[in-house]
């Protein structure tokens, strides 16, 4: 369809034609409806952007103490079954994937809200239904997508995480939501028998640990010698192993990456302090 016609189509038409260019992995497509002015996203059914969110941090599946969203679906709600980027993740396309996440607002509350609250009839968010049918790339594109982004532990409980924190991480908060059945994406994960996906999610705490590490010790670098200049470049381009060995790992390292602006700042260090 041509871009002026597709600009006069009613809300409730690009809803449509982008969950069929989603399901049917068109890119050329997808990208065309969202540029021509993207349907509004559902937030009217999902949770509040305002409220406070609540996850289990750790413990066993409690219907007490798990905190499930009932969603009520009008019969007209396209997206009742699902989102475009639900349809995305289930077919595992992900350029597409890709593009729909780059499409939500730059707000973080928002991107979390998306992510984590944007659940089908049952309550599957797009996690669930990649882990599911088990396409390891597109669950590390959603996790890494909210590995930058906090939520918000419920002040009314006053639960807290071991170190004390009101606020949790977002992709670990999104291993941790459970569906109206109380599954996990893991869970999802192993009742489809998916291996890879099982060991990407019990490694991503893991992942996330290491790659905030590393972009710890690569900040504290360029803080010294170029932000604060506490220390002498010149005595940095003496010995440049340790700058070296890091930023190899930081390039090395799969998802979640270290941001392009760390990496980048710390390897212009190193080109400064050799040159």
């Amino acid at each position: 369809m041509p871009q002026d016609k597709l600009k006069r189509l009613e809300k409730d038409g690009k809803e449509a034609r982008l969950l069929v260019a989603c399901w049917q992995g068109r890119e050329d497509e997808v990208k065309k409806i969202l540029n021509s002015g993207k349907p509004m996203p559902r937030i009217d059914n999902a949770q509040s952007i305002k409220e406070e969110h609540e996850y289990r941090a750790r413990g066993k599946a409690s219907r007490s103490a798990t905190k499930i969203s009932e969603i009520k679906f009008p019969k007209a709600d396209l997206y009742r079954y699902g989102t475009p980027l639900h349809k995305a993740c289930q077919r595992g396309d992900v350029p597409i994937v890709e593009t729909l996440i780059e499409n939500i607002s730059n707000t973080s509350q928002y991107k979390a809200c998306q992510l984590l609250d944007e659940k089908t009839e049952v309550g599957n968010t797009p996690l669930h239904c990649a882990a599911h049918c088990g396409h390891v790339a597109v669950c590390e594109v959603l996790l890494e997508a909210l590995a930058d982004l906090t939520v918000q532990v419920n002040g009314k409980s006053m639960q807290k995480l071991e170190n004390g924190d009101l606020t949790y991480n977002a992709s670990l908060a999104s291993l941790k939501c459970r569906n109206r059945f109380l599954s996990t994406p893991l869970d999802k994960a192993r009742e489809a028998n998916q291996r890879a996906v099982v060991l990407l999610i019990n490694e991503w705490p893991q992942r996330l640990k290491r790659r905030n590490e590393i972009t710890a010790q690569l900040n504290k670098f360029v803080e010294e010698y170029v932000t604060k200049k506490t220390k002498d470049i010149a005595a940095l381009g003496k010995d440049t192993t340790e700058l070296r060995r890091i930023l190899r790992e930081a390039e090395g390292i799969g998802r979640p990456r270290v941001k392009p602006k760390v990496f980048a700042d710390a390897k212009a260090l190193l080109m400064r302090a050799e040159h």
